[in-house]
C-alpha cells in the first residue's frame, strides 16, 4: 500500500537519523576519553542491559467467546542507549524476545523485535518529546499479532512540583501478516493528568481517542479509552502498579448493523527485588468485553511471572 510504504519509508529514515545522532555522540566521547578518564567512566554509564525469562497462564489466548486455555513462556534481551546520564537528549532501545505457547494455534509462537528512538529537549516547564517505533509480531491493545510503525509527539507541562499534563498525538500503520484486509491507518490522540503524592507514589488519569481506518469497513472503529494508574512503593524497595481501562468502541455500519463494545482492562504487577541485579516480577491481567455482536463476548484471565536481569557498566 502505498501509504504503508510512505510511512515505512518514514520510520526507517528517522532510525537512520538516530544511529547518525547515536555515532556523532559516540565519536565526541571516545575523542574527550583520550584526553580524560572520568569522561570514559561517563560514557559507560550510557548503556545499559537487561535480559529476562517469563512463564504464563492465558485463560482464554485467543479473546474468542469459547475460551481456549494455554501456559507460555517468553525470553529475551533489551539494550539501551542515551545520550547523558541526567535529562538525556536521545534514547534508543531495542528488545528481542522468543515466545511459546503450548496451545494447538501456532500463530502465538514468535519471536518479537521492538526498537524505539526518542528525543527531548525543552525547558522545566515545558518539554516536547518524538518517539519513533517499530514492532515486528508484536501484540499490541486488541491481542493481535501484527507489525507496526509509529511516530508519536508529545507535550509535557509541569504545573508544580507534583503535578503535570501530558498532550500527545500519533499516528501508526498497522500491518497483520495474516489477514490483509485488517491493515490500517491509525491516528491517536489524547491527555494524561499525573500528579505525585511524595515517595514514589504516583496516580495518572487519562483519556485518548482514536480511529482505526481499515482495509475493509469490518475492521474499522472509532475507540475511545478511559484510565487510571497508580504506583507506590512497598517494603524492600518493591513497587506495586495497578491500572484499570475502559474502553469503547464504535464499528463503522456493516449491513445496517452498527457493532458497538465495551471492554474493561485490570493490571496489577509486583516489582521485588531480590538483589542487586535481579528482579522478580508477579502479575495478573483481567479482560471483560460486551458487544452487541453475536459470539464477541469474552472473559480473559492472564497470570505470569517474570525473573529479569538489570546490568550497566559502571557496576
Amino acid at each position: 500500500m502505498k501509504y504503508g510504504n510512505s510511512f515505512f519509508s518514514i520510520t526507517i529514515l528517522t532510525l537512520i537519523l538516530s544511529v547518525f545522532a547515536f555515532g556523532q555522540t559516540a565519536k565526541k566521547t571516545v575523542t574527550a576519553s583520550k584526553t580524560s578518564s572520568s569522561t570514559q567512566k561517563d560514557w559507560s554509564k550510557l548503556f545499559s542491559f537487561d535480559a529476562f525469562a517469563s512463564g504464563f497462564y492465558d485463560t482464554n489466548i485467543d479473546h474468542d467467546d469459547v475460551e481456549t486455555g494455554a501456559t507460555g513462556t517468553s525470553y529475551g534481551a533489551v539494550v539501551r542507549f542515551k545520550t547523558s546520564e541526567k535529562l538525556p537528549v536521545f534514547k534508543v532501545r531495542y528488545e528481542i524476545a522468543n515466545n511459546y505457547f503450548n496451545n494447538s494455534n501456532s500463530r502465538w509462537n514468535r519471536i518479537t523485535h521492538d526498537l524505539t528512538a526518542s528525543f527531548e529537549a525543552g525547558t522545566k516547564r515545558v518539554a516536547f518529546e518524538t518517539v519513533a517505533n517499530m514492532n515486528l509480531k508484536g501484540s499490541i491493545e486488541e491481542r493481535e499479532i501484527t507489525d507496526y510503525y509509529s511516530v508519536k509527539q508529545l507535550v509535557k507541562f509541569r504545573l508544580d512540583k507534583r503535578n503535570r499534563i501530558i498532550g500527545f498525538g500519533t499516528y501508526r500503520i498497522k500491518r497483520y501478516q495474516d489477514n490483509p484486509l485488517k491493515n490500517s491507518k491509525n491516528p491517536i490522540g489524547g491527555v494524561n493528568f499525573e500528579h505525585s503524592f511524595g515517595r514514589g507514589r504516583i496516580l495518572e488519569v487519562g483519556y485518548r481517542f482514536e480511529r482505526n481506518k481499515a482495509e475493509q469497513n469490518q475492521h474499522s472503529y472509532n475507540r475511545a479509552t478511559y484510565k487510571v494508574e497508580y504506583k507506590m512503593p512497598l517494603v524492600g524497595k518493591s513497587i506495586l502498579s495497578l491500572d484499570a481501562q475502559y474502553r469503547q468502541y464504535k464499528y463503522d455500519t456493516i449491513n445496517s448493523i452498527i457493532r458497538r463494545d465495551k471492554k474493561w482492562i485490570a493490571n496489577a504487577q509486583l516489582d521485588i527485588p531480590i538483589s542487586k541485579r535481579f528482579v522478580l516480577s508477579p502479575s495478573y491481567r483481567f479482560e471483560n468485553r460486551r458487544s452487541n455482536v453475536t459470539g464477541k463476548d469474552y472473559n480473559a484471565n492472564l497470570f505470569g511471572v517474570t525473573l529479569r536481569f538489570k546490568w550497566r557498566a559502571d557496576d
